[in-house]
């Protein structure tokens, strides 16, 4: 007897013998939750989200730059006033 070499469900011949160890029974079919992150987000398109945090990144540096004197003369009143008591 010739061993088939078909997929039952398609017919599809596939030219080589599959061991049943090979196969993977009890495929889950059931809706799962979505994703945490898109793919965008995961890295599909790295250029891309380069290209966008790039103008991020330098709003940020701006924000930090314009409030650092600010921190400062903070830093320095607080040892004023810690030093006074």
């Amino acid at each position: 007897m010739k061993q088939s070499w078909r997929l039952h469900l398609g017919n599809y011949d596939i030219g080589t013998a599959v061991s049943e160890l090979a196969l993977q029974l009890s495929l889950n079919f059931a809706e799962t939750p979505p994703e945490l992150f898109a793919c965008k987000e995961m890295g599909e398109d790295a250029l891309r989200g380069l290209k966008e945090s790039i103008p991020l990144h330098a709003a940020i540096r701006a924000d930090v730059a314009a409030e650092l004197p600010h921190l400062r003369e903070t830093a320095k009143w607080a040892a004023r006033l810690s030093a006074s008591c």
